[in-house]
């Protein structure tokens, strides 16, 4: 019988610990995987030190590049290149910023600044998938497709959607080709949200209109209106947006 390796296996423990709990400290992992608090610490730093977690205000967090182990995702995927673009303009606006991409007829967050934001109402997961035409990461992403791939999500989300309430507001084609085109309009998307947070969020284009993703800023909806936000902070986001397109690696073929 093959010997396991037992750091290994206390290793996979963590990163499941972690993966249960997005944000803890050595105690609360230790406790969750019968480990001492020295052992933890070691485990924990191996994984901040290869890049596969962050250490933030005493508190580890997963990174985007754990991913990669399973997922077929490339470390030269962009997400992987805009962590500091984002982390600089939650530091500017105080607000939490978050990524966005589409994950099969839907939009997955991949990346975000909750831990370095002080304004958070609450803690967004990473992974979390949500509606693409009633989200507005997912309405950025759209709108900004080209014309033809533009009215064929639209077609496709009538009839296939990953999400009942895209499949219904898609039905009406002509309002949600309005919607659209009003959000390519402005260059921004808006979204009232139910659990006191708004989001507002501009798309992410590289070179001739690859659309990557979607940047999103959540707010306090009693604190600001949509307008408010997006006259203090859109230029802004629309400057961060660029920035990562401009870091993101090249296209694999």
């Amino acid at each position: 019988m093959v010997q396991t390796l037992r750091t290994l296996t206390r290793g996979l423990n963590v990163v499941r610990a972690l993966n249960r709990n997005d944000g803890a400290g050595l105690r609360l992992i230790a406790t969750e995987t019968n480990l001492s608090r020295g052992a933890v610490h070691r485990l924990l730093e191996t994984l901040v030190t290869d890049g596969y977690a962050r250490k933030a205000n005493g508190r580890y967090y997963l990174e985007r590049k754990l991913h990669t182990l399973a997922a077929g995702l490339q470390e030269g995927d962009w997400v992987s290149t805009a962590q500091p673009t984002i982390d600089d303009l939650c530091r500017d606006v105080k607000w939490p910023i978050s990524l966005a991409r589409p994950n099969g007829l839907g939009m997955e967050t991949c990346a975000g600044t909750d831990d370095l934001s002080p304004l958070r109402h609450r803690t967004v997961r990473l992974g979390v998938k949500m509606p693409m035409m009633c989200s507005a990461s997912g309405r950025a992403y759209v709108a900004f497709q080209p014309d033809n791939i533009r009215h064929m999500m639209v077609e496709m989300l009538s009839r296939h959607a990953d999400f009942p309430e895209d499949q219904e507001f898609c039905r009406n084609t002509q309002s949600a080709n309005e919607m659209l085109t009003n959000v390519r309009q402005k260059g921004v998307a808006t979204l009232e949200g139910r659990n006191r947070t708004s989001i507002v969020a501009v798309p992410i284009i590289r070179g001739e209109g690859e659309v990557l993703g979607a940047l999103g800023l959540r707010y306090f909806t009693a604190s600001l209106t949509p307008a408010e936000i997006i006259r203090q902070h859109l230029t802004k986001m629309q400057t961060a947006a660029v920035r990562i397109a401009a870091s993101a690696p090249p296209r694999a073929h």
